[in-house]
């Protein structure tokens, strides 16, 4: 009997052991994982009640704020810069890419008050973020653009803050959890609802506006505005239709463009067309393309942007057809407005790249603490490029009448049509350089367009808007 009891014991003893092992295993050692399982209960609850940084614009009126189990918009039109937050749905944005941030985990944790708030049963609290975002310059380009599709970004150049991003169709990120499906999740494909953003991951096929492009590549290969214009095709063939040049774009009869200057100014592809394959090599574009940030995403500090498609590069054994097709912008490549925001801030910065970002600023213990951004971007275009293009631009923007800007705003800027699917595209793209040397940078596309010159109206209005909200400052 006294062995058996003795054996008892014994297993008992080990039991226990195994126990205490196994929980201090867990608690130790797999601490970590088992607070990273999705259905841990206590996980979702600390979730649930953690106290989410607000979200500011750069002026301090609040964009965001509230716990992530109840994230409040005061202001909807803020939902295509920055994203959202659902803790079902997930997040998007500047939500997702200031996260740590915004839940308070950045930098140094301080073991006795991470004790102090786990007894007292605290809610971890996140830090606020400033954001670059003008409320107002970012609300009146949402109602400029009103019920049509397309996508609009306002951008400071040197300083690469964005100022503006707007995305329609746009959605209240308030509401998010309406476009979950039956059965509560997310859809698959987000590019079928409102919550895609066409300005972070939109691509669209540039038309007319290639014509920046070529002329950047035609001044590397040292031709000068007063080359001599080359004819080019009749028509072309644009998505099985044969258009007249005079449908893209053109707004001179041929015989009155003389020159290389008089092309672009007049949005004339023909010339351009001309010169592909002869004046302007295939491996010249391909390197203006590359070096000019149009074969990968734009980078935005913390902020997920895709690459559009996977670009089809032309090779020295591109037919005809393709050639005419790149150098019309209606073949493979396209253009997400980012990367073309951040092209002409390099032509209004000598050739240098804004470091594009949408937040700036933190604020621990009621101190705002600056956000680390790269500030050294690689050069888009040779100095020498960018000036000569900047003439271009502002020749181009002559011929835009009503400008609504003064004396000591001046505007470079190049309209543009593309053709997508049945519709039409409408471009614009350019700059205000402001009295201080600073420039602001608009770049508006309007999907399904009726008339050539939407994207400039909606451009226009939000250079007003923007010059408006920024200090004026002058160098002087």
């Amino acid at each position: 009997m006294k062995n058996e009891l003795r054996y008892l014991s014994l297993a008992i003893i080990l039991a226990l052991g195994v126990v205490a092992l196994s929980a201090a295993y867990w608690s130790v050692f797999e601490s970590e994982n088992i607070m990273a399982r999705e259905d841990n209960p206590r996980r979702v609850l600390a979730e649930q009640q953690l106290e989410r940084g607000r979200i500011l614009d750069r002026n301090g009126i609040v964009l965001a704020e509230g716990p992530q189990s109840d994230r409040h918009y005061p202001y909807p039109a803020v939902g295509g810069a920055i994203g959202y937050y659902d803790y079902q749905f997930g997040s998007a944005g500047l939500e997702a890419g200031y996260e740590d941030i915004l839940q308070g985990k950045m930098g140094d944790s301080e073991p006795l008050l991470d004790l102090q708030k786990e007894l007292l049963h605290r809610p971890q609290e996140g830090f606020d973020v400033r954001s670059t975002i003008d409320l107002m310059v970012q609300q009146s380009v949402d109602v400029f653009l009103g019920d049509r599709s397309g996508v609009a970004v306002v951008l400071h150049v040197p300083s690469g803050e964005i100022l503006a991003m707007v995305s329609h169709p746009a959605f209240d990120p308030n509401a998010v959890e309406k476009f979950l499906d039956e059965n509560g999740e997310p859809p698959d494909n987000l590019e079928n609802t409102p919550l895609f953003n066409r300005v972070r991951s939109g691509g669209y096929q540039p038309g007319s506006m290639m014509n920046v492009i070529l002329l950047a590549g035609l001044l590397n290969a040292g031709l000068g505005f007063d080359t001599p214009a080359v004819d080019g095709a009749e028509a072309v063939d644009v998505r099985g239709l044969d258009l007249p040049v005079e449908q893209l774009g053109c707004a001179m009869p041929l015989t009155e463009v003389r020159t290389l200057l008089d092309a672009f100014v007049f949005g004339c592809p023909r010339p351009f067309s001309a010169a592909l394959g002869t004046a302007l090599s295939i491996e010249t574009l391909q390197s203006v393309l590359g070096s000019g940030g149009f074969l990968e995403a734009a980078p935005v500090h913390q902020l997920d942007t895709d690459v559009v498609t996977e670009q089809t590069a032309l090779t020295a054994g591109a037919t005809s057809d393709e050639m005419l097709a790149a150098a019309i912008g209606q073949g493979d490549l396209v253009i997400n407005p980012l990367q073309m925001a951040r092209f002409m801030g390099a032509i209004a910065n000598e050739g240098n790249a804004p470091s594009l970002h949408i937040a700036n600023a933190y604020r621990v213990d009621g101190e705002w603490q600056p956000i680390d951004i790269p500030r050294r971007q690689p050069a888009l275009l040779r100095t020498d490029t960018a000036q000569q293009l900047k003439f271009a631009l502002g020749a181009s923007a002559e011929l835009i009448g009503d400008v609504p800007l003064d004396d000591d705003h001046t505007l470079y800027g190049y309209a543009a049509i593309a053709f997508a699917g049945d519709g039409m595209l409408s471009w614009f793209a350019g700059f205000v350089e402001m009295p201080d040397g600073s420039s602001v940078v608009v770049v508006v596309v309007i999907e399904d367009a009726t008339e050539p010159d939407e994207a400039t109206e909606v451009a226009l209005d939000a250079f007003v808007a923007a010059i408006n909200q920024l200090p004026q400052e002058t160098t002087e």
